[in-house]
């Protein structure tokens, strides 16, 4: 099924209106002054940080779930030396 999309304001869509030249852009999330406010995070935020590089701290989703199974997943795979030399 095709659906007929019609941009109301196409300019406001343009690649030309991006402002490439502040510093803000290029600055990981981390060293903004919108995102430290000493607040805390949840576990997807701090491993979407790892994995970008302090980029985007959304990179995951929202969904505490998925923090969770990073942080068990982790837990497992770093336990599994100790249970073996039983």
């Amino acid at each position: 099924m095709r659906t007929n999309v019609v941009l109301t304001n196409p300019s406001a869509f343009s690649p030309t209106n991006a402002d490439l030249t502040s510093n803000s852009v290029f600055t990981p999330v981390v060293f903004k002054t919108s995102f430290n406010h000493f607040e805390k995070i949840n576990a997807t935020q701090a491993w979407s940080l790892l994995f970008t590089g302090g980029k985007k701290d959304r990179a995951l989703g929202l969904s505490p779930m998925v923090g969770r199974l990073l942080t068990l997943g982790l837990f497992a795979v770093t336990s599994i030396p100790l249970f073996q030399t039983f």
